[in-house]
């Protein structure tokens, strides 16, 4: 049976709990998911400011990378609402760096699709998040990162097979 409460005095081999989480909370691998997932996601915000993007802008434009896609189908990839999605677009095609046009089979739809300025901005941008990535996981060995990502993909495999 897993103890409620987080012990102050790990393991030796254990890290320590740092003061700024709720110790008793540490005990739950979902607090410590969310609470690593806060902090990288403040450094990936971060970096991509100093581009005068956010995370959504980034999100839409790696969508993006590999050709045109329905306004519809990044919204439901992207797990966004409509109207945010819209927002995002606006946004992105105000700078120049997406261009929308009426789908030819549905001119209810719309496909996005980047231009050459955009597809400049989202190298920009995936290097401020690949080195914001690398410093906050730099604590961790390259093996460790790809066994982070492993088992990372594995509950969410696992969890989507099951709705």
């Amino acid at each position: 049976m897993v103890s409620t409460l987080a012990d102050p005095n790990p393991e030796p081999d254990q890290p320590s709990i740092p003061a700024s989480l709720a110790a008793p909370l540490t005990v739950w691998l979902s607090y410590l998911l969310r609470q690593a997932t806060l902090r990288v996601q403040d450094r990936v915000a971060d970096a991509l400011a100093e581009h005068g993007m956010r995370p959504p802008h980034n999100a839409v434009l790696s969508m993006l990378a590999d050709g045109p896609r329905a306004q519809i189908a990044l919204a439901t990839q992207l797990q966004t609402d409509r109207t945010t999605m819209v927002a995002i677009l606006d946004d992105l095609e105000a700078w120049q760096l997406v261009e929308r046009r009426r789908n030819l089979h549905d001119r209810r739809a719309h496909d996005v699709s980047l231009t050459e300025l955009g597809r400049a901005r989202l190298i920009e941008a995936q290097n401020a998040v690949s080195t914001a990535d690398t410093a906050f996981f730099a604590t961790l060995t390259e093996p460790e990162r790809a066994q982070l990502r492993a088992m990372l993909l594995r509950l969410i495999a696992v969890h989507d097979a099951g709705q």
